[in-house]
């Protein structure tokens, strides 16, 4: 046992005397250390006083020794506390944020549902629209039945248009006259001197298709000098178009199907009985009731004109292979016939 207290000086440091135990705290762990051979055996430096009132035993050293770790302990301890209380804090509010996103989420997924809810019945309207303008555009096509269109004549003061359907009937020599119409008139367009289209209205459609057979029979007679509408025979170029009249739906897919046909995809356009009718190299007799629908034949033919090229080109494959092997065929066996031919021209030379 060492008893006594501690005064004195190690290594020119002065060492504070104290009749208790807790004033060795006030040494860091490192000149602890440096100390603790003087503590178990005072004898070791003459110029400290060694006056410990009590015993001091090994276990009592550890527990000094062990105060510093433990303060060190509980301050980290402290630390992480507060950290975990900051980190708490943080989780918190991004535990609402997460709450506000999926708050918003689920008002976001109700707005796309009525969205898709919308779009649905603005398709149902569209669709219910698009067969209201279609029935429309029937009606109309069935008023203009019996009706027909003169292009090409221009308007002039004091016009007569009785004249001149008289005139177009007594050029096509269709033996028809302005008795068989029921009504007849000029299309008003925004721009009245540049109108050029005359609408006659027949009472029969049989004398309708009448003046159309006329008026493919004599396509040459359809110019204002030859309908005597112009005393001037360079007007002979001046040429006059006469078609059935169509509705304005009509002449919208008439117009689309006439640049498909310039395009290439169709060969023949015409109207017909208030319809559009094409046909094609790949496309029959086909009735374009839209424009969607004209697309939609179009990239069918398109298709279909494809196939049928890889099918020719397959059949002229097949038969290159099969040209050839007739030749190889061909040359095996006139190889083979050759030496026969050989030895009987030698069996003749024995003979004579």
């Amino acid at each position: 046992m060492i008893r006594g207290t501690m005064a004195g000086r190690i290594g020119g440091e002065k060492i504070p005397s104290s009749s208790t135990l807790s004033t060795l705290c006030w040494y860091n762990f490192t000149d602890f250390y440096s100390l603790l051979p003087f503590y178990l055996n005072p004898s070791l430096h003459p110029v400290i006083d060694w006056k410990i009132p009590y015993p001091l035993d090994t276990t009592s050293l550890l527990l000094i020794m062990s105060e510093d770790k433990i303060n060190q302990i509980l301050s980290s301890v402290t630390t992480l506390v507060q950290d975990m209380n900051y980190i708490k804090v943080g989780q918190n509010e991004l535990m609402e944020k997460i709450d506000d996103c999926q708050s918003k989420i689920t008002s976001f997924n109700k707005l796309a549902l009525q969205v898709n809810t919308l779009q649905k019945e603005s398709e149902l309207q569209k669709s219910r629209l698009n067969s209201i303008d279609k029935n429309v555009s029937n009606i109309i096509q069935n008023h203009l039945r019996n009706s027909i269109n003169v292009v090409g004549i221009s308007h002039t003061n004091n016009e007569n248009i009785e004249n001149i359907c008289s005139a177009i009937f007594a050029s096509l020599d269709c033996n028809l006259s302005v008795k068989d119409l029921n009504n007849y008139y000029r299309i008003i367009g925004k721009n009245q001197l540049k109108t050029k289209i005359i609408r006659m209205e027949f009472l029969r459609t049989i004398d309708k298709n009448k003046l159309l057979r006329k008026v493919k029979e004599n396509k040459s007679r359809l110019n204002l000098f030859s309908l005597k509408l112009s005393t001037n025979q360079a007007d002979q170029s001046t040429k006059i178009f006469i078609n059935e009249a169509m509705s304005m739906e009509n002449q919208l897919i008439f117009k689309a199907t006439k640049d498909m046909q310039k395009r290439g995809h169709l060969k023949y356009v015409w109207f017909k009985n208030g319809k559009v009718l094409a046909a094609g190299p790949n496309i029959p007799t086909t009735i374009i009731p839209s424009k969607e629908s004209l697309s939609q034949i179009i990239t069918y033919s398109t298709d279909s004109s494809e196939f049928e090229s890889d099918s020719d080109s397959k059949s002229q494959d097949e038969e290159t292979r099969r040209d050839s092997k007739r030749k190889i065929a061909e040359r095996s066996s006139a190889s083979n016939s050759t030496p026969e031919k050989r030895d009987t021209k030698k069996s003749k030379e024995t003979v004579s």
